[in-house]
């Protein structure tokens, strides 16, 4: 009841706060509409066979830089608790783990059709606290009984070894920080040259522009004698590119409005 309690908490907030903003109680399923159209997410749903049974498999029981060894362990866990601790308290962790892994793996984001969700280690995240409470449990029963008391003390500094190395490999590589180390080249080049960025285009505009307005509102408009546009490259990132010289004088009440409120 506690972790029911805690989820209907959480989730009368996030709704709160949507009806209060948008006054759309659903916004994020309606936002999912713009997310479906993004190519990986067409060509997960154009090879349902692999986005089903294969994209969430391999990335928690395969080794890799998003989990390490930590998911292969809990893994190892639920067999172990399945097979010596079948209890109350083992079948309440799995299934909490479970549920949202089978919406996040054969859930739909359209009320229209079926659309499976995207793959990400991020989304995954969500089931691991409960395995990693079962797998505390298990650890701490493993070293409780003489005879398999080395295993945990042999893999646990193997496995937080790892982690170390896999998060130390990935640091600076969150989501769309590539979209910020543009943006801040972007700044850089602008005020060293004392140039503003005039325009703001492409599909994630509206996210670049309020990544702007924290790191440097300051370049933002159209009132200098040099302006620059900031549009995406083939592989979708923020780049910028020169306007022409009589760009502020025929448009800038347009595309100073393009910039701070796109």
């Amino acid at each position: 009841m506690t972790v029911a309690g805690g989820a209907a908490l959480v989730l009368a907030a996030e709704l709160t706060w949507f009806w209060v903003v948008t006054q759309d109680l659903l916004f994020r399923t309606h936002a999912m509409v713009v997310n479906n159209r993004q190519p990986e997410v067409i060509s997960a749903n154009e090879h349902l066979i692999y986005r089903l049974f294969q994209s969430y498999p391999r990335l928690m029981l395969l080794p890799n830089v998003d989990f390490g060894l930590h998911s292969v362990l809990a893994a190892a866990a639920c067999v172990v608790a399945l097979v010596s601790d079948r209890s109350y308290r083992t079948a309440f962790l799995l299934l909490w783990a479970a549920v949202p892994l089978l919406y996040l793996n054969f859930g739909t984001s359209s009320f229209e059709r079926f659309w499976a969700l995207p793959v990400s280690p991020r989304y995954v995240s969500l089931i691991y606290p409960p395995l990693f409470v079962l797998t505390g449990i298990i650890v701490a029963d493993m070293i409780r009984v003489q005879t398999n008391k080395l295993v945990p003390v042999i893999l646990l500094p193997l496995v937080y070894s790892v982690g170390i190395a896999c998060a130390f490999a990935t640091r600076g590589t969150g989501y769309r920080i590539n979209d910020v180390h543009n943006l801040r080249d972007i700044v850089g080049v602008a005020r060293e040259s004392g140039q503003q960025i005039c325009e703001i285009t492409g599909p994630r505009s509206k996210r670049w522009r309020q990544m702007l307005l924290i790191l440097a509102p300051d370049v933002i408009g159209c009132s200098a004698t040099q302006l620059l546009g900031v549009a995406p490259n083939a592989s979708g990132l923020p780049v910028s590119h020169p306007l022409k010289s009589d760009f502020s004088d025929r448009n800038a009440p347009t595309h100073q409005k393009s910039a701070t409120q796109s």
